[in-house]
C-alpha cells in the first residue's frame, strides 16, 4: 500500500486507458522544478529522489562532477567545453545532410508590372500584359523529433555528445527547410514498483524546444548530451511523481512502443552514442527526405 502525501501538489504519472503511466513536461525547466523537491507523490519516495550536493560529490563520476546546484547553473548558461564539442559534432553531421529544398515557383501573369511581356495582351494594348516568376515557400509544417534519454550505468559522459549533436544538426537541417521543429525527450521505462513483481509501462517526456521557439543549443546540450542531467533530473523527477514506492531505482530501459514512436517524424533511440551510429541516423533521415519531399 502506497503512502499518498498531501504534501504533494506537482504534477504525476498517471494511468492512461492503455495501461501507461505517463507525465509530460512542457519545459526542461518544470521538470527541474520537480525534481528538486522537497516532497513526493509517495512520502517514502523523498529519500530515494533527493541527492544532497555532498552525496553528489561523492558519488562524482557517476554524475559527471555536477551537483544538483551546478547542472541547474549549467542549464543557465552551457559550459564552453560541452557546448563546443556539440556545436563542432553538429557542424561535422550537417555536412551529411542534404541541402534545403529551394521554393518552387510560380508564374504570375495578367499584372500591370512584371519581369517579362506576354508579346499577344500587348499587341492588343491590355494594360495588364506583364509576368512575372516568384518563388513560392512552402507551407510549414510541424517536425517532431523525439530523443530517448534512456542511459545505463556504465556509459561514459563523452559518449551521450553524439546524441545530443544529431538531434541539434536535424533540428538545425528541418529548420532550413523552411519547418517548424519541436524537439522532445523521452524516457520510457518498465517501472519496477517496489515490493511487487508486475511492472508498470511508464513514459516521461519533456519538451526541449518548442515548434515556435529558437532552438536554445546550450539547453538542448545538457538536456540530451549531459549524462547528469538524465541522473539528476530526470530519474529523481520520476521518484517524486509516481504513485508508488520505488527502490533506488524506478525500473528497467525499455524500448519506446512502435505506437508512440509513430508520433514523431524522427526517433532517435538510445543506442547514438557513437560518430558511426550518428551518421547510420543521419543516413536513415537523408533517405527518408528523398522519398517524401520534406
Amino acid at each position: 500500500m502506497t503512502n499518498n502525501t498531501p504534501m504533494w501538489a506537482g504534477p504525476r504519472h498517471v494511468r492512461g486507458s492503455n495501461g501507461v503511466y505517463r507525465l509530460h513536461y512542457d519545459s526542461i525547466d518544470s521538470i527541474v522544478a520537480a525534481a528538486a523537491g522537497p516532497h513526493a507523490l509517495v512520502a517514502e519516495n523523498v529519500h530515494v529522489a533527493d541527492v544532497s550536493e555532498e552525496s553528489a560529490r561523492v558519488s562524482y563520476t557517476f554524475y559527471n562532477g555536477y551537483t544538483p546546484t551546478s547542472l541547474r547553473s549549467a542549464l543557465r548558461k552551457c559550459p564552453q567545453k560541452l557546448l563546443s564539442a556539440v556545436a563542432r559534432m553538429r557542424d561535422e553531421l550537417v555536412d551529411a545532410l542534404p541541402e534545403p529544398v529551394r521554393p518552387r515557383r510560380a508564374r504570375r501573369r495578367r499584372l500591370e508590372n512584371g519581369d517579362e511581356i506576354d508579346p499577344q495582351r500587348y499587341l492588343q494594348r491590355q494594360s495588364d500584359c506583364w509576368e512575372e516568376m516568384r518563388y513560392v515557400p512552402r507551407s510549414p509544417r510541424v517536425i517532431r523529433i523525439a530523443c530517448n534519454m534512456a542511459v545505463l550505468g556504465h556509459r561514459e559522459p563523452a559518449e551521450l555528445l553524439w546524441r545530443g549533436a544529431t538531434a541539434a544538426a536535424l533540428a538545425d537541417m528541418y529548420s532550413r527547410r523552411g519547418q517548424n521543429v519541436e524537439l522532445v525527450a523521452i524516457q520510457s521505462q518498465s517501472a519496477e514498483p517496489a515490493g511487487s513483481r508486475r511492472s508498470k509501462p511508464l513514459i516521461t517526456t519533456v519538451t526541449v524546444k518548442s515548434a515556435t521557439a529558437p532552438l536554445h543549443l546550450g539547453a538542448a546540450a545538457v538536456a540530451l548530451a549531459e549524462v547528469a542531467f538524465y541522473r539528476l533530473v530526470v530519474l529523481r523527477a520520476e521518484c517524486r511523481t509516481v504513485p508508488w514506492r520505488v527502490d533506488e531505482g524506478i525500473g528497467r530501459t525499455a524500448t519506446l512502443p512502435l505506437a508512440e514512436r509513430r508520433q514523431y517524424d524522427v526517433w532517435l533511440d538510445s543506442d547514438v552514442f557513437c560518430r558511426s551510429a550518428a551518421l547510420r541516423t543521419i543516413a536513415q533521415q537523408r533517405a527518408q527526405i528523398e522519398r517524401s519531399g520534406v
